[in-house]
């Protein structure tokens, strides 16, 4: 049982929750929205470790074969969230 330093379980077959951005399948398609429209889909630590394990929940699934990633509200992504950096 071998685990990322998030805690992301490998051996755990189900995908982990998000509430920072939307995860969708078909097929072999794997389909990843950022979903922080508010704020241009900045990157908050909260997103960034939802992304990370949800790229590692698909890196274990041997059906996937493609990841699509967009971002909600007309925008991909800003980058870092520096609200946080501050704090």
């Amino acid at each position: 049982m071998s685990k990322t330093p998030h805690g992301y379980n490998r051996s755990t077959a189900t995908r982990p929750e998000t509430e920072h951005l939307i995860y969708e399948e078909d097929g072999d398609v794997a389909t990843i929205t950022l979903n922080r429209p508010e704020v241009m889909n900045a990157l908050s630590i909260d997103l960034s470790r939802e992304f990370t394990e949800t790229l590692e929940y698909i890196r274990d699934q041997e059906h996937l074969h493609i990841v699509v990633l967009k971002g909600a509200g007309g925008n991909f992504c800003t980058g870092d969230d520096l609200t946080e950096m501050a704090a």
